[in-house]
């Protein structure tokens, strides 16, 4: 896949909240439970979601045409409730930068 398309870059987690935001899709996911990916071409874009919802049973927002380029988010939120039934996903009100890692208490 990657010969073929190219190797995606991954964005940041503020550039998967921008997008989210951009999409309206912000109040529906956090961030945290996405990825997001730029892609060198659109056919990638598409070739790279449909692998990861045939393979992965993830949930792709997009393609998205951005002024930064060809960019799918990867919610990962259905895979980890199939193989984790007790996960739950990040509140999408809590701030972007939100991790449970940071923000044990």
């Amino acid at each position: 896949m990657r010969d073929r398309y190219g190797q995606p870059e991954k964005l940041t987690r503020a550039e998967v909240a921008r997008i989210l935001r951009t999409q309206n899709r912000r109040d529906e996911v956090h961030p945290y439970n996405c990825a997001g990916f730029r892609y060198p071409t659109l056919e990638g874009a598409y070739a790279f979601a449909d692998l990861n919802r045939a393979n992965h049973g993830h949930f792709v927002y997009g393609p998205y045409e951005t002024t930064g380029g060809i960019v799918n988010i990867v919610d990962f939120r259905p895979s980890l409730h199939a193989d984790h039934p007790d996960w739950e996903a990040t509140d999408p009100a809590l701030p972007d930068d939100w991790t449970p890692e940071v923000n044990r208490g």
